[in-house]
């Protein structure tokens, strides 16, 4: 019954489809850009020293680097999405081609081929998007939406939603990445009409099970096993020890059993969400209890990112939990209440 109500809830590629033909270049091009700006943004947010001699030949202040990544971020976001792609591709239009102008006034006129190409060809997504949205050209955008039930099609699902989600955490990091999902879910609630308190804190759940636990795990993965003495030396820790590709595997059976929640549904939300839940707050405890006893400071082991992740998320996801139960969203026997009511 929840996963049928559900699924009226996430929104299906063809509930936002512009008509056939119109809108084909938009979308074959418009993830792609949108892909690319994501990328250079991640690029000037994350090493924004490897761009500083670049704008001072512009003549630009360095420190407008990072506000630079900021805004094509955005832009690239919204262009990746279609509920937003026309409007963003028109933002991307004068960018692109006040870009083009300063290579043109330093002198560079040969590097301004490309941001040149690039603002035509936002220009023509966006033409194409008010020409098929006609005078609908921005709606809410709407990253999950009902997955393939074959194993083929699950794959091909999972596979560029992972690994976007993989580019927005890199290029944003992991705490605002995880404090932009509710925001994603309360939009895509108001886009398919889920006016009920109940239905909003169950998409919000959704995303945060999906997105942020299901990301998480395989993050994690990918950095205790490929990663190994990286990912130590930023806790502070010893580094060579066969201990974390154990620890890899964990992470990736949980992320795995999160994302399948976007298919499962009710008291299966409760056993993707408590196990990890509980590994972050007792992780959390342990940089803690490390950060007393012997000081260490790594970027891994304290700071208001590792608080956040091992101790803030976790609870409130549980507290979603919670709330959703009390809102009716599934009751809470036990299995040995159920037992002994049989009796």
């Amino acid at each position: 019954m929840q996963a049928r109500k559900m699924e009226k809830m996430i929104v299906k590629p063809e509930d936002k489809a512009a008509p056939a033909g119109r809108a084909r270049f938009a979308g074959a091009v418009g993830p792609l850009l949108g892909i690319a700006f994501i990328f250079l943004a991640g690029a000037k947010l994350n090493e924004p020293t490897r761009f500083a001699d670049s704008f001072q030949a512009w003549g630009l202040d360095p420190g407008l680097i990072p506000w630079t990544g900021a805004v094509e971020f955005l832009v690239g976001l919204g262009i990746f999405f279609h509920g937003t792609r026309t409007v963003a591709a028109s933002v991307l239009v004068p960018w692109m081609a006040g870009a083009a102008a300063i290579h043109v006034w330093t002198g560079d006129s040969a590097l301004a081929v490309l941001p040149l190409t690039v603002a035509l060809v936002a220009a023509g997504v966006a033409v194409s998007g008010f020409r098929a949205g006609r005078h609908r050209v921005l709606s809410m955008p709407a990253p999950l939406r009902n997955p393939p039930a074959t194993v083929m099609g699950a794959a091909g699902f999972l596979v560029p939603l992972v690994g976007v989600s993989f580019l927005l955490r890199w290029a944003v990091g992991g705490t605002v990445f995880w404090a932009s999902l509710p925001v994603l879910a309360l939009m895509h609630a108001h886009t398919v009409g889920a006016s009920s308190r109940r239905e909003r804190v169950e998409m919000v759940l959704l995303y945060l099970l999906v997105l942020g636990m299901g990301t998480a795990g395989l993050w994690s993965f990918v950095g205790h096993y490929f990663m190994s003495d990286q990912v130590a030396g930023s806790i502070g820790w010893a580094t060579g020890s066969p201990f974390q590709h154990e620890l890899a595997f964990y992470h990736l059976g949980m992320g795995v059993v999160a994302l399948l929640c976007i298919w499962f549904r009710d008291r299966y939300w409760i056993a993707a969400a408590v196990t990890p839940a509980l590994f972050a707050m007792g992780a959390g405890v342990v940089h803690l209890q490390d950060f007393i006893s012997r000081g260490n400071t790594a970027p891994a082991n304290w700071g208001a990112s590792v608080l956040i992740g091992n101790l803030v998320i976790p609870v409130g996801v549980l507290g979603l939990l919670a709330w959703y139960s009390r809102l009716g969203g599934w009751k809470l026997e036990t299995m040995a209440g159920e037992g002994i009511a049989r009796l």
